[in-house]
């Protein structure tokens, strides 16, 4: 009798541990930037398995695990959700192939109050599939709704025989609302980051009323967009990481960003005016104006002294039937998140500490008036309804002058904040998103927020999602996804795993899809989904099946070897130079990046070489290819005309719009952000080298704006 050898085991213990992967949505491999097949360490899987629920100890379970999941899965009839697109619903029944008969009752409650109710006769309906699981075969069977359903999230209910089922339809349009005023392919607008735009009025980081006042000016020159980095709440008040992709939050706005200036009560608050006319005050609220970077904690504590005098005089001064009390009195009643989010904060500041660290009760969400002190949270409450009013000041002003506000839409959030300790069973905790190793980032990349758990995601009918989008769709008109991959699928790095040792696990994501098309015509807003890099052809066909629009950056469609920008932008794209995450137009140009990844030891001095050669040939390409479209003379050498040359390239092309960085107008060569980088550089601190009061009437950036105007107004295709 011949024995399998111990490898040979090993190698059918592997791979019964890789077919069990599949089953809970684990890949076992992936291809890397190269396109090279990589493989999941057996570790990794095992771990990956245990966090998304799988009862799974070692490895040698893994044969008697695939048994118990897909007895699991058959024995699942009907699944949580179901995607009616376009309102065409068919549903699937997987069932015992000797209870496949009979009539099934089926009822669909709408969302907002009708039904729609027919049985369907199991025993003549065709098998769609057939699967034998253990002794029992299964079938799989549809039934058809008899009439197209309207968009919304409907309750299915099913009898069969003495068994209820029950699911989630998600009704939407299979293509994401669009619009004409980027539909036309003549739009453009310009970017900053809101902490980094400062004006004579702002405290440091720049503030709404800033904002509103960019939004003006653009639309003076013509374009119709300005973007933002998210402006979600964060923990910064008690030294959290500024980054605006850590939130605490996807749900609440930062209040960092409220205009005191138009701060309910400013103008009659006696004790908030003679407090901001004190020296102390004014020597403080100078040196924050005056600093390059920004100084979120020193900011925030500044008004915060100003925003408690302001909330005090408003509880004491204002009759409960006023009408500044009443509109108070409404925004609480319409937003419970955002007063259970000022509860949280109070607990937080009593607490001194991360939700993780409070006492058990706590922790686990049982929070009461005593728990916190009640004039703090009316302080945060106060807070909370002055930017949901500036918010919709802004809103309603870019609607009436047919402004677009393009806001963007983080990946994860903060650990230990709001989100997580509110909503931590959706979370897997004990792991981060990131993502594997590549060129840049040959250790994988640990990027620290829990990723959502894709079962309990959708079994709770993705209410979490729902609330984050119609949170940010109430303002905003364009919304970024940001690594659009994640609809379909997330590297998770296990805690205890370096960032080369992830896995990658899916998501369902028609289910997704469905969400963000219904809830984007909804609210009549467009969807971009971030796809730079390397990104699988299924998600860009996705996204185009689904109406998002994608992202052109010139940076990454530089290419030597091809001798020209390859490929041009083609229609379905919001194109720029670049983005937050990658070096201002000048920095690439000049190498100043190459520089800049060599000091902080990215690259070694033969990779430096290499990507300096790279860039020698990448300039003489471009200049070339320019200059075949009479968009550059021989001024190769000064930034600022290529820089222009490139942007009327884009102008000039079918892009639906055209985003201009406004600090590559001024040349900048510091990035707001570099990635893989903490301390070593001010990221997302950095304030534009110019205040908007300076580079709004600066004549070169509102010559180069009307350029791309005219060239926005009069596309030929490029």
């Amino acid at each position: 009798m011949n024995h399998p050898t111990t490898s040979q085991s090993t190698t059918a213990r592997s791979r019964d541990l890789r077919g069990l992967a599949r089953l809970y949505g684990v890949m076992a491999g992936y291809r890397d930037v190269d396109s090279r097949p990589q493989q999941a360490s057996d570790k990794a899987l095992l771990r990956a398995l245990q966090l998304l629920g799988c009862p799974i100890q070692s490895v040698e379970q893994a044969a008697e695990m695939i048994a118990v999941r897909r007895k699991e899965l058959w024995n699942t009839p009907l699944p949580p959700v179901v995607v009616a697109w376009d309102g065409e619903l068919e549903i699937p029944l997987r069932l015992p192939a000797s209870a496949a008969k009979g009539t099934a009752r089926i009822r669909i409650e709408i969302e907002h109050g009708d039904s729609v109710a027919w049985d369907a006769d199991l025993t003549d309906a065709p098998a769609t599939r057939t699967r034998k699981v253990e002794r029992t075969t299964y079938v799989v069977k549809r039934s058809r709704a008899p009439e197209t359903l309207p968009g919304g999230y409907h309750r299915l209910r099913i009898a069969l025989g003495r068994k209820q089922h029950e699911a989630l339809v998600i009704s939407a349009p299979r293509v994401a609302y669009s619009d004409e005023r980027t539909d036309g392919g003549d739009a453009w607008g310009v970017f900053l980051p809101l902490y980094a735009l400062h004006s004579e009025t702002s405290w440091g980081a720049g503030h709404l009323g800033d904002l509103e006042r960019l939004i003006d000016w653009v639309s003076s020159l013509g374009g119709n967009l300005v973007a933002t980095l998210p402006l979600l709440a964060s923990e910064l008040e008690f030294r959290g990481d500024p980054s605006p992709y850590s939130p605490t939050s996807r749900l609440v706005w930062n209040e960092l960003y409220v205009d005191i200036e138009r701060a309910t009560g400013i103008d009659d608050c006696e004790a908030t005016r003679k407090l901001m006319s004190s020296r102390a005050f004014r020597r403080e609220l100078d040196a924050l104006r005056r600093s390059e970077l920004v100084e979120y904690d020193r900011q925030w504590q500044l008004q915060q002294q100003v925003l408690e005098l302001l909330a005090d005089f408003f509880f004491e001064s204002r009759a409960p039937h006023s009408p500044d009390r009443a509109e108070f009195d409404a925004f609480v009643e319409t937003h419970p998140r955002a007063v259970d989010y000022c509860r949280y904060k109070a607990v937080r500041q009593r607490q001194g500490t991360g939700w993780p660290d409070w006492p058990e009760r706590l922790r686990n969400g049982d929070v009461g008036e005593s728990d916190s002190d009640q004039h703090t949270f009316r302080r945060y409450l106060f807070v909370q309804w002055q930017i949901h009013r500036q918010l919709h000041r802004l809103a309603e002003k870019a609607r009436r002058d047919e402004s677009l506000w393009y806001l963007d839409f983080p990946l994860g959030v903060n650990r230990h904040g709001f989100d997580t300790w509110r909503n931590r069973e959706l979370f897997a905790l004990d792991a981060s998103g990131g993502a594997p190793p590549d060129a840049f980032f040959t250790k994988g990349q640990n990027w620290g927020f829990p990723p959502l758990h894709p079962r309990r995601l959708r079994e709770s009918g993705y209410r979490y999602i729902i609330d984050c989008l119609r949170h940010h769709f109430e303002y905003a008109r364009i919304l970024r996804i940001d690594h659009v991959m994640g609809l379909h699928r997330l590297y998770w790095v296990p805690e205890g795993f370096s960032g080369r040792d992830g896995v990658y696990v899916r998501y369902h994501r028609d289910e997704l899809f469905a969400v963000l098309s219904l809830e984007s015509h909804r609210y009549r807003a467009r969807i971009v989904g971030e796809n730079l890099g390397t990104v699988p052809d299924a998600v860009n066909a996705a996204m185009e099946e689904h109406g998002l629009l994608g992202m052109y950056v010139l940076q990454f469609a530089a290419n030597s070897t091809k001798r020209a920008i390859h490929p041009p932008p083609p229609a379905n794209v919001i194109a720029s130079l670049n983005t937050h995450d990658i070096a201002p137009f000048t920095t690439f140009w000049t190498g100043l990046d190459i520089d800049s990844r060599f000091d902080l030891e990215l690259l070694d001095e033969n990779e430096a070489r290499d990507e300096r050669d790279e860039l020698a040939r990448i300039r003489r390409a471009m200049a070339a290819f320019l200059k075949r479209k009479k968009l550059l003379g021989e001024e190769v050498g000064d930034p600022r005309r290529v820089m222009r040359a490139c942007l009327n390239l884009m102008a000039s092309s079918r892009a639906k719009c055209v985003l201009v960085n406004l600090e590559d107008l001024w040349l900048e060569t510091l990035p707001q952000n570099t990635p893989g980088t903490s301390f070593e550089r001010p990221n997302w601190r950095r304030k534009a080298r110019y205040a908007f009061e300076d580079f709004s009437q600066f004549r070169p950036i509102v010559e180069m704006l009307k350029e791309i105007d005219r060239r926005r107004g009069g596309s030929d295709g490029g």
